[in-house]
């Protein structure tokens, strides 16, 4: 169902916290609203779908080395459409740090 909210019950297992990151898609880019330890909820104008194998690069300042690189893989588990862009939920099933 291309584009559709699909209704969902709440499932956080984790403490979410706002904070902004660039995203990196293969195919586009985005922000993050928020992280947990369990996922991440990103604005960006890619459109998703729920149940989608996702990966992505979330870039974090790095004082010391300039920017950190950490390679998540996942699965899309909210997706809704917000005027021009989309809102993603992922859940994290993977994380890499330093890629």
């Amino acid at each position: 169902m291309t584009g559709q909210n699909i209704p969902f019950s709440e499932k956080r297992a984790a403490v979410r916290y706002p904070v902004v990151l660039f995203v990196e898609f293969d195919n586009g880019e985005g922000w993050t609203r928020d992280v947990s330890t369990t996922g991440a909820c990103i604005e960006t104008d890619r459109q998703f779908d729920c149940g989608m194998p996702v990966r992505f690069v979330l870039n974090q300042p790095d004082p010391q080395d300039g920017m950190t690189r950490i390679e998540c893989r996942g699965k899309v588990v909210r997706a809704e459409q917000t005027g021009e862009s989309w809102r993603v939920a992922v859940f994290m099933e993977g994380v890499r740090f330093g890629g």
